[in-house]
Order: structure tokens, then sequence, then C-alpha cells
């Protein structure tokens, strides 16, 4: 009987089981996933159209990601079928867990949308503020000032400094007109 056979339920203190996965199919099925999609991704990556007037070509964060992405999917899978340990086994998020990751898909995708009009600067201090105090439920104020660093790095860095075109806002605009960008 194979350690998957064996991770069926696990009891609880509770009256109903849980349903649980086995550690290492999770981990091939994971690396599995997070191959397929950085495979995706490349391929479209390197098919695009080089860039011709940016300091930085608009494929090289994609290729490098999604290259990155298919080398950690491919070492999750290797890690996996070389593990000769104990299986553990892995619950099943509990509705707890689910709405969080309902969260913060949601977020996600509220992030994309804010982006188009406010900017990288502002949608991201939001995005990084709501889900940190959301998901962490600490201080609101350390959750205002992640978001905060967050979106001033990261319009400085990509929007400023390395001239990548993401849709752009009038903090974006500021911070590059005080590096000189």
């Amino acid at each position: 009987m194979s350690v998957d056979d064996q991770a069926e339920t696990v009891p609880d203190d509770s009256a109903e089981p849980r349903n649980v996965i086995a550690r290492r199919t999770a981990d091939i099925a994971a690396g599995a996933g997070l191959a397929v999609i950085g495979t995706l991704v490349l391929s479209q990556a390197v098919r695009s159209r080089p860039g011709l007037s940016e300091r930085l070509d608009p494929r090289t964060v994609p290729v490098f990601l999604s290259a990155a992405l298919v080398v950690c999917g491919l070492g999750l899978i290797v890690a996996a079928l070389r593990y000769k340990g104990a299986g553990g086994v892995l619950d099943w998020p509990t509705a707890k867990g689910w709405r969080r990751v309902g969260l913060a898909t949601a977020a996600f995708v509220a992030y994309a949308q804010v982006l188009v009009g406010f900017g990288m600067a502002v949608a991201t201090a939001v995005f990084v503020a709501g889900v940190e105090w959301a998901l962490d439920r600490g201080s609101i104020l350390r959750a205002v000032a992640w978001g905060l660093a967050s979106g001033v790095a990261g319009s400085l860095v990509f929007v400023a400094l390395l001239d990548v075109q993401l849709p752009a806002g009038p903090v974006d605009n500021l911070i590059a007109s005080l590096v000189g960008g």
C-alpha cells in the first residue's frame, strides 16, 4: 500500500474526517503546474517583438521569471521523486483558508484594474497594504507603511530607473521627475 493510498482521510477531534492528500503527490502536481505555466509564458515571451527604444528589452522580465518558474517546478518534481522519508499528509484548506485564497485572488484582479487607472505606485501601495492587513490582521499602520514602501520602490525601480513601460499615474510621474527619468 503506497503512502498516497494510506492518506485518504485523517481522523480529527471532530466527528467529520478531513480530506487530505499526500505531500509527495501535492509536490509533483504543483511542480508540474508551475513548469507548464512557466513554459507557456516563456513561449509567449520569446515570441514577442523586441523593444527599440527602451533601456530594458520588454521580454527580459517575463523570460527570466518564466524560466525561473520552469526550473523551480522541475526542481520540486525531482525533490519529490527523490524523497525517501515518511510521506506526510497535507490538509485541504478549511473554509477560512479558502476565504484567504479567494481574498488574495480578488485582490490581484482588483490590482490589475487599479493599475491601469492609477499607475504602478498607487496600485501597488493599495494592493500590498490591503492584502497585508487582511491576511495578517496586524497593525493597520504597519500595513500602510509596507504598502507605501512597496509602491514607491516598485515605481522607482521599474518605471523610473529601468524605464519599463507600465501604466504610470501621477505618483509615478512625480517619482520619475524626482530621479530625472
